[in-house]
């Protein structure tokens, strides 16, 4: 890192540890967010970029010094570090993510910017299709347990 004549030295340095080293703390999320980071080859200023949070307050909460994430920044890092498990990344806070999520129709509206009557249609489709697909794992457990 180049130290400019505007730059504070100490600041340069402690910005060069966030970025060289893993996080001090035993914070799960806090280790989580660096394993993710460092995997998708990103620095803190990158992925501070991406997320379109500052980076000071990304190095807080990779450092385990902020420990309070909203949950809208952490569908946001789901989606920029492309984390399959959100329910995963959200349980680390001991949230469970179909409370964090809206009803189906409200969803189907605002995601897709659906009418009332289309974001009905289409969320009672889904649950149908959920029930189905419950039906259809439940026999396929009880065939397979009759197998061995």
């Amino acid at each position: 890192m180049i130290f400019g004549p505007n730059r504070d030295r100490k600041r340069d340095i402690v910005e060069i540890v966030n970025e060289d080293f893993a996080p001090m703390s035993d914070n799960t999320f806090s280790k989580y967010l660096y394993d993710r980071r460092t995997k998708a080859g990103l620095s803190l200023r990158e992925l501070s970029r991406l997320l379109g949070t500052s980076h000071s307050y990304l190095s807080r909460l990779e450092a385990g010094e902020q420990s309070n994430p909203s949950t809208e920044f952490l569908l946001r890092l789901a989606d920029v570090l492309h984390i399959e498990d959100v329910a995963e990344l959200l349980a680390l806070f001991g949230a469970d993510p179909v409370a964090t999520l809206p009803p189906a129709q409200t969803y189907f509206r605002r995601k897709y910017g659906l009418s009332e009557h289309d974001a009905a249609l289409l969320a009672h489709l889904v649950e149908d299709y959920a029930k189905l697909h419950e039906r259809t794992s439940n026999n396929n457990q009880g065939e397979n347990s009759n197998v061995q």
